[in-house]
């Protein structure tokens, strides 16, 4: 018996692949610092949390298939803090950011149909459009101009027969990018000009620093019916494992085949929408506190990294990610060699080989993605023990 050619052709997660590695050592009594996996270290509010700590029923039941009202409703008033005008009839709650993607796809392409997503991208993507029959077509950026968009021309080059939309994620993951107000404008008059839908993955909305600002297709004109937006409370709220997200959008019609997929899912979780009906509600220092600790971070890891010889990365503006090069021609054995052999004071490091993040055979090799979510002490001692793993590994890339 053979599985299918579609599960062979699945790509494995650079963010949790080498977690066996990790696992070993950790059975062997090591302390390893996971810079992987964008699980932040951050308190969730305690206004969320005093919610899940007063849950008001004796079980838990289902709940609607577009998910609650009082969570759509405290969508809608957390939207229109950020200048978004969304009904809760034009949100549907799903399980995670994850499958409001997995929604988006099966809802807006055909199979056989292509979508442009600019490389570096969110691993994910490529699984979701594989699942739902559809090409990834990568417009790559480079790490020399922080990942922001090349020309819109490149843009527009690789639009093909097929081409039916273009992804955008700002802030990124993996790399932090916030494009700004002009690439947004350009991206969206390249979806009107040759009819294409545009999907924005917005789960890293508020983090922006640097005076940097988060720019939605959302808010230019004339184009609400031909935008998804697809969004996520497990980073702004620090909820990532109570498993609540939305897909929303104008069009009535992409809404309508949506929730049929939602209701042969059943139901989004119960818990995790009583808990974070009170989104909008969250008091406004909780999230300048995180975003100014995040920055923080970012600064750390950019501080350390430019002590480490034939390292680069540029300065991101969001999220909290970046992309980084190291001297090493293939970032997942050095990972790998790290988690098996590097130890330093009995501990070592955990990141994501960067090849991952990519779709054109050959990129990213030498890059590895951080997530600087570990508080200071433990990021000063990760970066302390990259610096002594590049060091003494034994192979070096050459130039």
């Amino acid at each position: 018996m053979n599985v299918s050619t579609r599960s062979k052709e699945a790509q494995a997660s650079p963010i949790r692949r080498l977690a066996p590695y990790a696992e070993q050592a950790l059975r062997e009594g090591v302390k390893v610092y996971h810079l992987n996996i964008g699980q932040p270290d951050v308190p969730t509010p305690e206004i969320v949390m005093e919610r899940i700590r007063s849950y008001p029923t004796r079980y838990v039941p289902y709940a609607p298939s577009n998910g609650t009202l009082e969570f759509r409703e405290g969508m809608s008033r957390y939207y229109a803090q950020h200048g978004l005008d969304f009904s809760p009839a034009e949100i549907l709650t799903t399980v995670g950011g994850s499958e409001a993607l997995q929604f988006a796809f099966w809802a807006l392409f055909e199979p056989g149909e292509d979508v442009i997503v600019f490389e570096p991208f969110y691993t994910n993507y490529a699984t979701m459009a594989l699942l739902a029959g559809v090409g990834v077509i990568p417009v790559p950026c480079d790490g020399r101009t922080g990942y922001h968009l090349p020309p819109i021309e490149a843009v527009e080059r690789a639009i093909g027969p097929k081409t039916r939309g273009i992804l955008v994620c700002a802030p990124s993951n993996p790399t932090g990018t916030a494009y700004t107000a002009a690439e947004i404008d350009a991206i969206v008059a390249l979806a009107v000009r040759r009819d294409l839908w545009i999907i924005t993955d917005e789960a890293y909305r508020e983090f922006i620093y640097d005076g940097a600002t988060h720019e939605s297709p959302l808010t230019r004109k004339g184009v609400a019916e031909r935008v998804v937006l697809v969004d996520s409370i497990s980073k702004r709220l620090n909820m990532c494992g109570a498993r609540v997200g939305t897909l929303v959008s104008k069009n009535a019609a992409v809404r309508e085949v949506c929730l049929k997929f939602a209701q042969a899912r059943l139901s989004p979780p119960s818990v995790g929408m009583h808990a974070a009906a009170v989104l909008d509600k969250v008091p406004a220092e909780y999230t300048r506190g995180v975003v100014a600790e995040f920055k923080k971070r970012r600064d750390l890891v950019l501080e350390g990294l430019a002590k480490i010889p034939g390292t680069f990365a540029r300065k991101p503006e969001g999220a909290f990610y970046l992309m980084a090069e190291l001297p090493v021609p293939d970032a997942e054995e050095f990972v790998i060699w790290m988690l098996k052999e590097y130890r330093k004071d009995g501990a070592t490091v955990m990141v994501a080989p960067g090849d991952g993040f990519y779709a054109t055979p050959g990129r990213g090799k030498n890059e590895i993605r951080f997530a600087y979510v570990l508080e200071e002490g433990a990021l000063r001692r990760s970066m302390e023990i990259l610096a002594g793993a590049l060091a003494e590994y034994p192979v070096k890339a050459t130039r």
